[in-house]
């Protein structure tokens, strides 16, 4: 018994160390250091206290606001140096930019950002894939290239880049890639091309089945693990670089 209550003490006491020496969490020493997890969390809590954010609300930046540069050269520790955060948030049609005060936790402008997009999102790259399976004109282009069964047809949604057109003036446009991902894992080279679907990524809505003709899709395997590699080249002999006198240049 009282070789467990040692044992326990030993515990306690490392776990007692590592509190003392993690328990504040991250700390930053450069006024340029990044963002820290507590950080970023202080952001979302500052901007849900403001009630600027709702179920549409997706972010497409949250990073440091970086000083001025003077303060910074400076390097005076005793001198208050702002921290603040800028965050770039996207509510379907709208975009804003916030600027959070990191010291006092406070907001300290909330602007929408007219003209631009934000940069693309995570889900986007496949939110409208269901849709389109179901809508009639993407259906019958897909069984005029042999497909009955959609379930393993995967996509990709890409913005197509901006030309200040009327529909991008007014839409969040994206293009479809569209993949036969069966029995391979990389699937990159079993794009069905000339067909492409656009959407408008706020609204959800389709706008166009492209169909430029069937192309067919290729049949290789670009897998890299061992199993789909039948044979790899021998491995070259080794490649020594040397000064034996030292080397033959300097560094300003």
């Amino acid at each position: 018994m009282k070789r467990i209550n040692q044992l326990t003490a030993v515990i306690l006491f490392v776990f007692f160390l590592f509190a003392c020496r993690f328990g504040n969490g991250q700390q930053t020493k450069h006024p340029l250091d990044p963002l820290t997890w507590q950080e970023y969390w202080t952001v979302l809590e500052v901007l849900q206290k403001s009630n600027h954010l709702d179920a549409d609300t997706r972010f497409s930046h949250i990073n440091l606001e970086q000083p001025d540069k003077s303060l910074v050269w400076q390097g005076d520790q005793s001198q208050d140096i702002p921290r603040v955060a800028f965050a770039v948030v996207h509510q379907k049609e709208k975009t804003f930019k916030a600027h959070v005060n990191l010291i006092t936790q406070k907001l300290e402008n909330w602007k929408e950002l007219k003209g631009i997009q934000p940069t693309w999102l995570e889900q986007e790259f496949g939110s409208m894939i269901e849709k389109v399976k179901k809508y009639p004109e993407f259906i019958a282009a897909m069984k005029k290239r042999g497909y009955d069964d959609l379930t393993f047809i995967d996509a990709h949604f890409w913005p197509p880049g901006y030309y200040d057109t009327e529909e991008q003036r007014s839409r969040r446009i994206a293009h479809s890639i569209w993949m036969d991902v069966r029995n391979v894992r990389n699937t990159w080279a079993r794009e069905i091309e000339g067909l492409t679907v656009v959407v408008d990524m706020n609204t959800e809505e389709i706008l166009r089945v492209v169909d430029e003709g069937i192309v067919a899709v290729p049949k290789i395997n670009i897998d890299y693990d061992p199993a789909s590699i039948p044979s790899v080249r021998e491995v070259p002999g080794p490649i020594f670089i040397t000064q034996p006198q030292g080397a033959g240049f300097t560094l300003d």
